[in-house]
């Protein structure tokens, strides 16, 4: 079976309640511009900020893979990486 690349805009959101947005992973999509003009490619990961909400965005960091282009594996791997225990299971794919 051969995966293929993760096709379109993916974005994946933990939230604090129903409005705060925590952490917002963008898979696809363009590039960045945050508050102080600094531009940051896609994929990124915003991260919550004071006073800022979701508006900062950062390369993804090493620990979050998405490397594999299947997004349930991707969704997975966030999932881990905000720290949910256990994972819930996941429809329409292989997971570890």
């Amino acid at each position: 079976m051969q995966r293929s690349r993760i096709a379109g805009k993916m974005t994946l959101q933990e939230r604090y309640e129903t409005n705060e947005i925590l952490l917002r992973l963008d898979i696809a999509g363009p590039s960045h511009r945050n508050p102080d003009e600094t531009v940051v490619a896609t994929p990124h990961l915003h991260i919550y900020r004071e006073y800022y909400d979701d508006q900062w965005a950062f390369p993804v960091p090493a620990d979050l893979d998405i490397s594999s282009g299947d997004p349930g594996i991707i969704l997975y791997n966030f999932l881990v990486f905000c720290g949910v225990a256990p994972v819930p299971p996941i429809q329409g794919g292989v997971l570890p």
